[in-house]
Formats: structure tokens, sequence, C-alpha cells
């Protein structure tokens, strides 16, 4: 249907040749990356090409306008036709260009040297405006769907993919015409909900840049002061606990409310939101105001909170002595979850705590969903011994790694508990299990959550990006703790404003070198 005849379409091929016949970085870079001018374009057939394409310019002052509009257009077309056709092969769209490109030049040098004189000019203008038209609206949304798709053939860790054949899944969406960005986003979204995996998903660039910084960041970034959960029953994000004078404390946010929607967007419910998707949503610059919707007790409210920097945000600390016996002087540290800074931070004040007289360090993981993987990893290699397992990872194809020690950590001979409870989760279980499998700490409290799973984030070419489960973990000793959690060794039940130290008995503090 493109092609208005078969004069128009030998008109394409011998166009395309007069562009690709000499060999040239300037213009495979031109074809990598389809941003070039016309002008650009223009200039390069200009100054490289050893063949003429004659062009009628009957309406046009500049003779230059047709070959510019005409190798824009070919351009245009070729790209969007490689980027529909790249996902078949299973290979880098880079690599299937090249490919083509090369392909093209090897053939196009032994035809030379062919010209054309005068074609029709109408049927130039009506490939030139259905190439364009159809590249425009088309080629750079199609290309970011491709490109999801390919990302999640290739890194998912369940290769049945939710029991989709994932090839037919690529025909339906990748060969879709899409609009607009809008669309092409809402085509990804649907990728992911087949998958069947809540924590596998699509984030737009703000999303994106909030949630990198939110685990990279060195420096905590302004929140509200709430904790959150995912609601087993109701599949809402729950507030589990509010830091004391904080903006949500003074704008009424108590425990128990529902979080509905941030910024007007909803989260929760079937919408698979994780606390995480909430969490990147209050957070943001110091000083600058969220709006968020609240449910309880059947009643909605919405409020306006002013973000600051908050202390509870990154890791604290106290000394207390123990109940059973005030000699026996411990320090808690709390970590209400973990980032790029969370180990420096813990040995920071972990030190801070053992200069004071704390003979034993008991960590509180209570509350803490995980976050940045590698840091709970770093921080179990502070806290145990040489040649340890920390954690055993398998992909998708069931090959794996273990993660271990190469050094006595910095902590590795203190006496140690660990309070967990059943928002314990992800980086903070792979914690907790490598303490407890190599019974260096007692752990006390309530099952953990048990999620059992490794994500990644792949930013794609228009600054989305993709959360995917690529991985599955096991403990030291081997145990699947996914949908499951882990026991603690002692099993309480927390009240609220009763010390942290007093669930805890001297005994369950375990140390490397006495116990």
């Amino acid at each position: 249907k493109m092609f208005y005849s078969k004069t128009a379409l030998f008109e394409l091929a011998l166009a395309y040749l007069l562009v690709m016949v000499c060999p040239s970085s300037c213009w495979i870079s031109s074809l990598m990356t389809p941003a070039r001018s016309c002008q650009d374009l223009t200039r390069y057939c200009e100054a490289r090409c050893r063949l003429k394409l004659r062009l009628s310019t009957k309406g046009h002052s500049d003779s230059s306008i047709l070959p510019a509009q005409h190798t824009e257009a070919i351009h245009s077309k070729l790209t969007f036709i490689i980027d529909r056709a790249f996902p078949v092969f299973r290979v880098p769209l880079e690599i299937f260009r090249k490919f083509v490109v090369t392909t093209i030049l090897i053939v196009s040098t032994c035809l030379w040297p062919v010209t054309l004189e005068n074609p029709p000019s109408t049927q130039l203008e009506y490939l030139r405006t259905r190439s364009l038209a159809v590249a425009a609206v088309s080629t750079e949304e199609s290309r970011i769907v491709a490109e999801a798709w390919k990302i999640l053939d290739k890194a998912f860790v369940d290769k049945t993919f939710n029991g989709n054949d994932w090839t037919e899944v690529r025909k339906k969406y990748v060969r879709t015409n899409y609009k607009n960005t809008a669309e092409a986003y809402a085509a990804i979204r649907e990728m992911t909900g087949l998958l069947g995996d809540r924590f596998t998903r699509f984030l737009t660039p703000a999303q994106y840049e909030t949630l990198s910084n939110m685990y990279t960041s060195e420096t905590p970034q302004a929140g509200v002061g709430v904790e959150m959960a995912l609601d087993p029953e109701s599949n809402q994000i729950k507030i589990v606990s509010v830091v004391p004078s904080s903006p949500a404390e003074k704008v009424g946010v108590k425990k128990g409310d529902f979080i509905v929607a941030i910024n007007d967007v909803s989260v929760g419910g079937k919408l698979g939101s994780t606390p995480d998707d909430a969490a990147s949503l209050l957070r943001g610059e110091d000083g600058s105001t969220v709006n968020i919707k609240l449910e309880s007790k059947g009643k909605t409210r919405e409020l306006v909170l002013t973000r600051e920097i908050l202390k509870a945000t990154s890791v604290s600390s106290k000394l207390v002595p123990s109940p059973e016996s005030n000699s026996f002087m411990v320090g808690v540290i709390r970590i209400p979850s973990f980032n790029k800074a969370t180990t420096s931070q813990v040995l920071s004040e972990a030190k801070a705590l053992r200069t004071q007289g704390a003979k034993a360090l008991l960590l509180d993981l209570r509350g803490n969903l995980g976050g940045y993987f590698p840091a709970g990893v770093d921080l179990a290699k502070e806290l145990l011994p040489s040649d340890t397992t920390i954690v055993s990872v398998a992909d998708g194809k069931g090959s794996g790694s273990d993660y271990r020690t190469e050094h006595n950590g910095a902590l590795a001979e203190v006496s140690l508990a660990v309070l967990v409870d059943h928002n314990t989760a992800s980086a903070a279980e792979v914690l907790t299990a490598a303490l407890q499998d190599n019974k260096r700490a007692g752990v006390i409290g309530e099952q953990t959550y048990g999620k059992g799973l490794v994500q990644t984030i792949a930013r794609l070419q228009d600054g989305s990006a993709l959360v995917i489960t690529v991985a599955k973990y096991r403990t030291p000793l081997g145990q699947d703790i996914n949908k499951e959690g882990i026991s603690p060794d002692l099993t309480v039940k927390f009240k609220d404003k009763k010390e942290e130290v007093s669930y805890v008995p001297m005994s369950m503090y375990l140390n490397t070198v006495h116990d």
C-alpha cells in the first residue's frame, strides 16, 4: 500500500542505493541515530555519492529540497521497518541494524553507476508523505514497545512467561501502530501484567528517576514520615507506622490508614502497586508538597503534606540496657530500608555505640521492605566471618552463583540479634537468613514477608524503565522462602511503645567467638 506504482518502487530502490553506495561512518551513524536533518543528508549526498539523482524541481525554488525529502523519507521508513522486524531474530537491535546496512552496502557497491532521470514528482510526494507520516507516528513508540518486549524476553525469571506464548505477545504488541507515547506505555503495562508477577512493572521516566535516587543516593530524599506495607487481605497499601513530628503526623495521618492515591495517581488494589511504588511517589525535594488520598473505615479524606528530610528515613540508633542486666548495654540500630548508603551508616552507628560501651548489637528490621538488594548483601559481609555463604541466586535458565564473604567483616565478632516482623522483606530477609543460617544472630519476632525474588531495573531508550524479576534466591542452607518467609528462632508479638530490647533475652545475642 505504501508504493504508488512500480516506478515509485524502483525509484525507492535506486534512491536508497544513492545514499548507501559509499561506505561511510557518517551515514551508518545517521541510521543508528535517525535524528539527522534533511540538510545533513543532502550535504552528505552531495559530498560523498558518486551517483546523481536528478529530480524534477518543478514548483520548488531550491533544487536540494526534493533529494533531501526523498532521502529522509527512505531513511525513516527503512529504520521503521528494521525496528519492527528485529525482534523476530532475537538479536540486539544495533547488531541487526548493522547487518542490514552492511548487506545493502555490499550489494550496492556492485551496482553503480546508475542514474534516474525525472521521476514523477507526484509519486515522489506520495512516497515522502506516506513514509514520514508512518515513521513520525509509529517508529519511536513501536521501538519502545519492542525494546521492552526484548528485555522481558531475555531477563524475566519465568521462561514460561506465566503460560503465555511470548512470540504471540510480540506479534500483538510490537506490530501495533501507536498514536502516542501514552498508548505505548499502556501496551508495556499490559505486557508486564501478563507475566503475573506484581514485582515486574513499568516506570515512567519520572518514576524511574525517583526510584533510582531512592536506592542509589548517598543522602536520603525528603519524605513525609510513614512506613507502609501491603495488606494481604485487601491488597491495599497500608500505613503501619507514622514517624513522630513528621509531616504525616502533623496533618493527621494515622497508623492503619490505607493510601488510595498519591498526586492523583491511584495505588494499591488491583493496580499491582507495591509499597516501593508508593514510596517513590511520596519522596521528592525538600519543601515540596504531595497530595495523598487516604481511606479508613469506609471513609476517604485528602491531605496535602510538605516533604522534609527525616532522620527516620536513614539508619538511627540508641544505647539501652538489657532488662536482664543493667550492666549489659545493647546498641539498637534501626534500619527502615536499604539503599546505597546503608552499610556505611550502620558501621558508623555501630562504632559510636561500641565506643559508648555497647556489648551487643540489636538490628531492628521490622517494617523493612527491602530496597537496594546489593546493600543487604554488603551489610551481611560486614557481619559475617570469612568464607561464609550469604545467599544463592539463580536466574530463569537455572544458572546462578553464591554470594560469599572474602574476609572477616568489621563487626563479625560482635554479639548480635535481629528483630523482624511480617513486613520484613526482600533484602532485609536476605540479611536475616544469612545471619540465622550461619548461626551468627538470634532472630526474634514474627514470620517474615516471604519475598525470595530479585529485581533489577532496566532503563529504556526514552528514559522510562522496567523493574524486572530476574532471579530467585535461596538461603545459605538452601531454603526457598518465597511466599513462605523466615521463621524466627523466638516468636513474639510486638506491642506499641515497648522497648525493643525487652523482647530479646541475653541468650539470643550470638557471637562467632563465644557461641
